[in-house]
């Protein structure tokens, strides 16, 4: 009689390793300005002898992952999972929690950038290792990405989340897809890739410089304009 298969855990954890190709996927697709603050926080995670580890819960769909150090129970983690098909969302847990050294000392990690870095290392697994379900999948840039009982403080607006369409302070609860299907806030999956990789003041300087061209285009029709009337 052949021995019955060992049934799968729904639940994995890997230890990650942000070796070289961390950091070559890293230069090709964040911004230089980005690039170097990321980095930044990479050398202070291995300075320090931090460990990131992934979290994968196939059986809810769910995605985390966290940074301790090597004597730590716990550490500042991210979440991405599925709140229903088609529905995913974020939570963030990096205030009051304590990170140690390799000595065992308390780290201060506020304006170290760990929490776009949490992130980063979330797309990075996301894309390089795991079989993405088709909700995640086939949506792409397009996929909302939402918040419910907003207590952050107003990071996710720094993120550029907006107020979502059925939340609290609109129609969220006379709408008819109900109130379930509202977040408090969202944005799209370009919007967060966007915030990771890409330098915000220059994405403004382009904005601003598409804008004058705009207004100089409407200036020089005016004028022509003027000329023929004459």
């Amino acid at each position: 009689m052949e021995p019955e298969p060992e049934e799968r855990p729904s639940i994995e954890y890997t230890d990650i390793d942000l070796n070289e190709n961390f950091e070559e996927w890293l230069s090709k697709k964040v911004d230089p300005i980005k690039y170097k603050g990321l980095m930044g926080t990479l050398t202070h995670f291995r300075e320090n002898e931090l460990i990131a580890t992934f979290k994968n819960d196939s059986l809810n769909i769910s995605y985390k992952i966290e940074i301790k150090g090597k004597g730590d129970e716990d550490g500042i983690s991210f979440d991405f999972y599925r709140f229903k098909e088609g529905q995913w969302r974020f939570g963030i847990d990096i205030e009051d929690v304590e990170i140690t050294d390799i000595d065992g000392e308390l780290l201060e990690l506020k304006g170290l950038g760990y929490a776009r870095f949490l992130m980063v290392i979330m797309i990075y697994y996301l894309e390089n290792y795991i079989d993405k379900p088709i909700d995640l999948k086939l949506p792409g840039s397009e996929l909302t990405i939402g918040i419910c009982a907003d207590a952050s403080g107003g990071f996710w607006e720094y993120m550029g989340m907006n107020e979502g369409k059925y939340s609290m302070d609109k129609d969220r609860y006379n709408s008819m897809t109900g109130p379930n299907c509202g977040y408090d806030k969202d944005f799209q999956m370009k919007d967060w890739e966007s915030w990771l990789f890409s330098d915000s003041k220059k994405r403004a300087r382009k904005k601003k410089k598409k804008h004058k061209k705009k207004k100089t285009k409407r200036k020089k029709k005016r004028k022509s304009k003027k000329s023929k009337m004459r």
